[in-house]
């Protein structure tokens, strides 16, 4: 059984779909999991292996990378705290789609197969909820596929930025840090581009003084205009560009 501090527990609480379920479901799952703790760079799972366990994020962060033949790897997606994750293999007894990659120190809670399947077993009503978390992870999925092919560059690469400083922002005396080491060549993955288009577009931000970048990381010190192109807003794509 975890023992979580009430600083864990709020994190918990602060994903929509783990608030929602019911009270003594939310016991039950705390119970049946175990505390893991990651090393930078250490993977939670590995894609093509079986999958051991189903997974929430504590603290940190986990990039979800697919790998290339060659061994290059692309980021997909930063999960952020409250994230629950990995149920996939669990529930079709497939491998994993996608490795799973400690971005910093990350704690996590791991629920192991058996005490998933006794969970299922003991709260008839958990699958229904499984099943509307797949459905909102669905409508996220096609919102995704709809951006790359519809929005330009600039409103994806700001919507981006806007989001990661919801999900990860640590708030400074100049603006909003974005808690992640954030390599271009990462954010350019995230957005389906090259690195050299990001930071083309990077660069006229910063000398608008909307964001700052530096050693990987990047600070969103007005949020306003971003929000604006994320939206699209053609004069204030236009203004970025000038």
């Amino acid at each position: 059984m975890a023992t979580l501090n009430p600083a864990q527990i709020a994190i918990l609480q602060s994903d929509i779909w783990f608030s929602g379920l019911p009270g003594p479901v939310r016991a039950a799952i705390i119970e049946a999991a175990q505390v893991k703790h990651l090393a930078d760079g250490e993977y939670s799972h590995r894609k093509d292996r079986p999958g051991d366990g189903w997974m929430g994020i504590l603290s940190g962060a986990v990039k979800i990378c697919a790998t290339a033949p060659d061994g290059k790897q692309t980021a997909l997606a930063f999960l952020e705290p409250g994230t629950w994750f990995g149920e996939i293999s669990l529930f079709d007894g497939l491998p994993r789609t996608h490795d799973g990659i400690a971005h910093g120190p990350t704690e996590l809670l791991l629920v192991a197969n058996h005490e998933f399947r006794e969970l299922l077993k003991q709260h008839p009503e958990l699958p229904m909820h499984f099943l509307k978390l797949q459905a909102s992870r669905l409508r996220l999925l096609f919102a995704a596929m709809e951006d790359v092919n519809v929005l330009p560059l600039p409103a994806r690469l700001a919507k981006q930025l806007v989001n990661l400083s919801h999900a990860y922002g640590v708030k400074e005396q100049d603006g909003v840090r974005i808690n992640l080491h954030l390599p271009q060549e990462d954010l350019a993955q995230l957005l389906g581009s090259s690195r050299q288009r990001v930071n083309v577009l990077l660069s006229d931000w910063v000398r608008q003084g909307w964001v700052s970048v530096r050693y990987g990381g990047v600070t969103l010190h007005d949020e306003l205009p971003l929000k604006r192109i994320a939206a699209g807003d053609v004069a204030a794509s236009a203004t970025a560009q000038a």
